[in-house]
Parts: structure tokens; C-alpha cells; sequence
């Protein structure tokens, strides 16, 4: 009786049996342990079951006695000696047990044998043409799709360049493990092509590199340094943008603001602020103040007349409603503030 030689087949962690999508990487795995056990032939169908020997039937009456006496035969049983399992002539039983251990072999490392449609009525031969059958062809078309997707892959300028190549790099071993040929130079050709023309003084440089990871690493410098220079202007357009947001913001709601004095009536602050008499800061103009305009927020031109400035002057005087000292002073200092003004 033939033995399985002290081993069963070998389970395949989880992740690496076949799930429906992973044939070629599952296939191959397969073809190494059939190898290693020499149940190959069992798989492909070479070695074939074979066929039961012929029934010799015993002779129904005993051989007539030679009529003198002589010395009895000498009956030997003869055992078959058991054939090594790379034999492609096992005996039957042997056959047996063999395609079983393959069998084993291809169901053990399957997820779901039967939902996966492979047939596991008949022997490990057709089981295995189930497999072929059923996702050679599709793991043809899986390749050229994986393929596709690397070499139509591309890069804009406004992208993080270390993010692009890591999923580069990830398309890459999804396509080699479904079983596309793109050596290293490959790759980096492809790296190469995918760049904007913005890149090209650098990637000109590049097809001489003998690695991908040359060329990567030359592109990785270049890459932080325009970063760099594009954080720098960002950072600098962002605060001027800030700066005239929040000026802009600040004049919006200072045009809110009117002051309640009756001798100014101007919008754009409050009382508390106030230059002119009756206001928190009266008397306490800023230079350059008269050649802003008059009172109450009436604006007088730089090229004012000598009437205007007289007008100007004569409003801010009789807005001095208690005839005090401080309302002349006033008045004064709004006129010494225009004058100087009307002679040039």
C-alpha cells in the first residue's frame, strides 16, 4: 500500500490562496510545491491512472503427477517494491494516493473551491484545467489592464511628488505580480514620461540614469526645491492678501461708525475720537489734517480758493457756540493748518 511519504500538502497562509484574483502570483506558488513534492505530472495530466492488470484464472483441476517421484517447486510470492513519487509508472494505488496529495494540494489553497467554479468531481488534472480555463484568460487581461494603468499615469505640478511615486511604485508591483514584464529601466522610463514640460530641463537629464531609483532620487531633490519656492511665494501672496483683507475690513467698518458731535458730523468715527470741539481728541489734529478737507465731512481739495479756505474757517468759528478761549484756539489751529496751503 502506497504512503503519503509522512507529509501532507502544504496550506498556504491566508492571503496568499487563490481568491478569484490572484492566479498568477497562486500559480506559481502551486507549480514550486508540486515540483518540490514531484506530483507535477499529476497536475498537468502526464502521469496517467493506470490501468488494472489482467485476471488470470486458476486452473480449475490440479496438473497430473509425473509418474515418478520428484521434488516439490518451490513457490517465491514476489512483493513490488514501492515506486518514488516522481515516477511517472506508479502502480495503482500508489496513483491513487498521489493524485489525492495533489488534489489536496489545489483545494486547500483555494478560498472557495466551488463558488470559484473548479471542478473537484474528477482528478487533480481536471481540477487544474478548471483553473486554466476559467482565469488564464482573465489574468491576461488583468495584466494589460494593471499595465495600462502605470503607463497612463501622470503628474501635475500642483501634486505631492512623494505621494505620486509611491503610487507608482504600488501600480508597478501590481502589474509585475499579475505577471507583466517591466523591468527597473522600464520603470524609470515611465517615471520619466509621466512629468508636466515644466520638468523637462531636469528630465533631460535623466535617461542616462542606470536605476529608477537614481533618476527617482535626482527628481526628489528637484521636487523640494521648487516646493520650497512655491511655500515661499504662497506664504508671502497669502499675508499680502490677509493684510488687504483686514484693511479692507477695517475701512468697511469704519464707514459704519458716525460721530455724534454737532460740531463735526463725520462718519467714520466716533466722538471719542473726535479733533473737533466737544470730542475726545479735540484740538489734536494729526499732521497734514487741514489738507484733508473742512469741517463736518466736507472735503476741500488741495487746489482749495481763497473763499473756500474763508468759508472753511468761518464754519469752524461759528461752530464755537460758547465763545470760549478753546474754541479760538480751535478755530486757529484749523486755520494755520490750511493756510500754509493757500500760499504755495
Amino acid at each position: 500500500m502506497s504512503s503519503t511519504g509522512g507529509s501532507a500538502p502544504p496550506i498556504f497562509a491566508d492571503a496568499a490562496k487563490f481568491n478569484g484574483s490572484n492566479w498568477v502570483s497562486w500559480s506559481g506558488i502551486v507549480k514550486i510545491a508540486a515540483d518540490l513534492r514531484g506530483v507535477y505530472g499529476y497536475l498537468d495530466g502526464t502521469i496517467m491512472r493506470p490501468s488494472n492488470p489482467a485476471n488470470i484464472p486458476l486452473p480449475t483441476t490440479p496438473p497430473t503427477a509425473p509418474a515418478t517421484a520428484t521434488t516439490p517447486p518451490t513457490i517465491t510470492a514476489q512483493i513490488q517494491a514501492e515506486t518514488p513519487w516522481e515516477s511517472t509508472t506508479p502502480s495503482s494505488s500508489e496513483w491513487k494516493v498521489r493524485n489525492a496529495w495533489t488534489m489536496g494540494l489545489l483545494i486547500y489553497n483555494t478560498t472557495d473551491p466551488i463558488g470559484l467554479g473548479i471542478n473537484i468531481q474528477g482528478t487533480a488534472a481536471d481540477a487544474w484545467k478548471s483553473f486554466i480555463d476559467t482565469y488564464q484568460v482573465a489574468s491576461e487581461v488583468a495584466i494589460l489592464n494593471a499595465e495600462s494603468d502605470l503607463r497612463n499615469a501622470t503628474y501635475s505640478d500642483n501634486q505631492d511628488f512623494v505621494e505620486f511615486i509611491t503610487r507608482m511604485r504600488t501600480k508597478w508591483s501590481t502589474a509585475t505580480a499579475l505577471g507583466a514584464t517591466i523591468n527597473d529601466k522600464s520603470f524609470r522610463t515611465i517615471i520619466l514620461n509621466s512629468l508636466p514640460r515644466s520638468w523637462d530641463p531636469i528630465v533631460a537629464t535623466l535617461y542616462t540614469t542606470t536605476t529608477s531609483l537614481e533618476a527617482i532620487n535626482q527628481l526628489m531633490a528637484h521636487w523640494a526645491r521648487v516646493s520650497r519656492d512655491h511655500a515661499t511665494n504662497q506664504q508671502t501672496t497669502t499675508s499680502a492678501l490677509q493684510a488687504s483683507t483686514s484693511n479692507r475690513r477695517q475701512r468697511n467698518q469704519n464707514s459704519q461708525l458716525s460721530c455724534s458731535n454737532s460740531n463735526c458730523g463725520r462718519r467714520g468715527h466716533t466722538i471719542e475720537d473726535c479733533y473737533w470741539p466737544g470730542g475726545g481728541k479735540a484740538g489734536q489734529f494729526p499732521p497734514g489734517f487741514g489738507k484733508r478737507g473742512g469741517a463736518r465731512g466736507t472735503a476741500a481739495p488741495t487746489t482749495s480758493t481763497n473763499n473756500t479756505t474763508s468759508q472753511t474757517s468761518a464754519n469752524a468759528a461759528s461752530a464755537d457756540t460758547g465763545g470760549t478761549t478753546e474754541t479760538r484756539v480751535f478755530a486757529l489751529a484749523a486755520i494755520t493748518e490750511i493756510e500754509p496751503k493757500m500760499l504755495e
